[in-house]
């Protein structure tokens, strides 16, 4: 088959690939024409060269025995860009478009875009035109660092802009970008959903931020709105398409009633709704027949939902609780109506329950009704489950439900960190059993000890409970415990204690008066933890460091992760430890002096500094065949040059007294 060009691109060369179901074939294409023996059937067509893609309206090719395939006029060329300098790789280089919607860095229109390259320390932002496939070299330069939260605490996506250069980011709720030593405007807009809704968001005033050596921390201010969706169809009949109008229409949603209409020329429309799922259940009586639709449908974020209700032929169903005998009022609810998604309706307060339901489908009815008794609330329930195929009228009797039910009145204490503070609760027996509660803390950073820890509370009584615990490190401020408790076998919450933590003071230093070695150099280990509530900032100094060097030719310095550091951050409760890296210079022994460290942190306002100085046992050895001492060997104290004499003269000594032996000998043999 021949493939040709019968666009613009009449000087056309470059590769044709067409992948079939069983074959692949390339192509060479010179002067717009390509030509090669294939077999028969149909591939997808890929053509490019060293300066684009091409991609063609149709990408299917067929081929026969005649064929000849051409890619059209409108054919849409498209480029890759590449980024050659070694300093950043592609993985940190993209392209943003002129709306600041990141498009990669393949498979690009031609025009102008947004490069945005950086890594750690290092960034560029600049206008680049893209009109061939290109390797480029961006220059990097110094630069910043800009932390962006918002007042919702949501992941949010910004816009960052200086002149024509913008670029969005990618959807956070604490984000951290370098950006080149440049101002620009931070603007967010979107959307969002939570367990209430479905909104939209955007910033009333847009935010500025100027180039500077420390990290930026913004809080982006936004504004919600929430977004409504509608359900709307029509109501028809199951066997035609004929429109009903004056058809009761209502959704429910957890078993109550949100919305309801009455359709109008065969439609109905419910609007002001939140996503989730959703009861849809209609009624209408025409003839003295009933028919009705009872089904469950899911209503997404941000999209209407057109929903047609088919209504089916239907029975009254008629259903009276009583107690003692007596009718009274009852809910009722009903599941059923679908196998796959039952629905659910529950009806308002009333002596006698009653619906239309669709026919020949099984349902589920249960009546509740609760009342009060010597300020306890007591419930009473029946249910029933039905296949309808007829009128259905019942009276059901309610029997009295067994509750367990235990209350806590939730106290309040104040400590600070490793504080061990005190209080009492008191526990409420709002069921009608009498139940052993064996008590304990919900959440396992905190050991909340009870005394009693096993108790029994009469029906409608209460019991005082005393508490204490250890404050572990939490963050400042109110912090609620849940309280448990073991009833029948049964994990019971019963209610919470909150503790008001105050803003912890401090931090701990320890280390190890003995040196660990590593080659010439000896390591002190020193043991930094945060026991504030809040991430500090701990900065760490030798202050005897020169003095060290001047009188001892002893160099140190610490060390983490086998960097170099002065400082370091902590979260709370973190522990970290470090290095004081200690060794001899200029030929000098290392001697066991102080180490004098000195250390700082600010917490809450206030300077804390803490001090230690370590002197460390030093690893040291001895001459001799084996080794012994507390760390590797013992010292060796003696004048290295006279050793080194005494050693010469007894080797000399043994040579002379060699030579003297073998002269006797030689002399009594003649």
């Amino acid at each position: 088959m021949t493939v040709y060009n019968d666009s613009k691109l009449v000087n056309y060369n470059g590769t044709i690939t067409l992948t079939g179901l069983y074959n692949k074939y390339t192509l060479n294409m010179t002067k717009g024409a390509a030509s090669k023996e294939i077999a028969m059937g149909v591939y997808y067509t890929q053509i490019s060269n060293k300066s684009a893609y091409i991609t063609p309206v149709l990408t299917g090719t067929v081929a026969n025995s005649t064929a000849a395939q051409s890619f059209v006029k409108d054919s849409k060329l498209y480029f890759t860009v590449k980024n050659v300098n070694s300093t950043i790789t592609n993985s940190g280089t993209t392209l943003f478009n002129s709306t600041g919607v990141n498009v990669g860095l393949d498979h690009i229109p031609a025009g102008n875009y947004t490069l945005y390259s950086a890594n750690a320390t290092l960034a560029n932002m600049s206008i680049i035109t893209v009109n061939h496939n290109m390797s480029i070299s961006p220059v990097y330069h110094t630069g910043y660092k800009l932390s962006i939260t918002n007042n919702l605490s949501i992941p949010a996506s910004y816009h960052i802009k200086n002149g024509s250069k913008e670029i969005t980011t990618s959807v956070s709720k604490n984000l951290t970008i370098l950006l080149p030593s440049l101002d620009f405007t931070i603007t967010s807009s979107g959307n969002f959903t939570n367990s209430t809704g479905a909104f939209t968001y955007v910033n009333t005033t847009s935010n500025t931020v100027t180039p500077s050596s420390t990290m930026h921390n913004i809080t982006v201010k936004l504004t919600p709105t929430e977004v409504y969706d509608k359900i709307s169809g029509n109501v028809i009949y199951y066997s035609k398409e004929t429109g009903v109008s004056g058809a009761n229409v209502m959704i429910t949603k957890d078993g109550k009633k949100v919305a309801s209409t009455t359709s109008s020329s065969g439609s109905y429309s419910l609007a002001k709704l939140v996503p989730g799922t959703y009861g849809i259940y209609a009624n209408y009586t025409s003839g003295g027949k009933e028919y009705a639709y009872f089904q469950n449908v899911t209503l997404q974020p941000f999209k209407n939902l057109t929903y047609n209700v088919s209504l089916t032929p239907a029975y009254t169903v008629t259903l009276t609780g009583t107690n003692n005998s007596k009718p009274v009022p009852t809910n009722l609810t009903v599941t059923g109506g679908s196998v796959i998604a039952p629905s659910m309706y529950t009806t308002s307060q009333a002596d006698t329950n009653g619906f239309i339901l669709p026919a020949n489908e099984t349902y589920a009815f249960t009546l509740t009704n609760t009342t009060v008794h010597n300020g306890m609330y007591v419930n009473y329930s029946a249910s029933q489950t039905e296949f309808l195929n007829s009128t259905l009228t019942e009276t059901l009797a309610l029997h009295k439900d067994i509750i367990s039910k235990y209350v806590l009145a939730d106290p309040s204490v104040t400590g600070y960190i490793g504080e061990n503070v005190k209080t009492s609760v008191t526990i409420y027996n709002r069921g009608d059993t009498n139940d052993t509660l064996h008590m304990y803390s919900g959440n396992s950073t905190w050991n909340l000890t009870f005394s009693p820890n096993n108790i029994t509370i009469p029906v409608g009584g209460y019991r005082s409970v005393a508490v204490n615990t250890t404050i572990p490190i939490a963050p400042a401020g109110n912090n609620s415990i849940p309280v448990m408790a073991m009833v029948n076998g049964t994990s019971q919450y019963l209610g919470h204690i909150t503790v008001n933590v105050m803003a912890g003071e401090s931090y701990n230093v320890s280390y190890s008066k003995y040196a660990e070695v590593n080659g010439t150099i000896n390591m002190i280990p020193v043991t930094v933890k945060n026991t504030n509530n809040t991430a500090i900032t701990v900065y760490l100094n030798i202050s005897n460091a020169a003095k060290l060097m001047k009188n001892y030719d002893i160099m140190t310095y610490i060390t983490n992760s086998g960097k170099n550091i002065t400082n370091i951050t902590l979260t709370t409760g973190q522990t970290v430890t470090l290095y004081i890296y200690a060794y001899g210079v200029h030929g000098k022994t290392l001697h066991s002096v102080p180490v004098d460290l000195e250390t700082n942190a600010t917490i809450n306002g206030t300077n804390t500094y803490m001090n230690k100085t370590i002197t460390p046992v030093l690893p040291s050895a001895s001459i001799g065949a084996g080794s012994s001492g507390n760390n590797i060997i013992n010292n060796y104290n003696a004048n290295p040059a006279m050793t080194i004499y005494i050693g010469i003269g007894i080797i000399i000594a043994a040579l002379l007294a060699g030579i003297i032996g073998s002269s006797i000998r030689s002399k009594k043999k003649r």
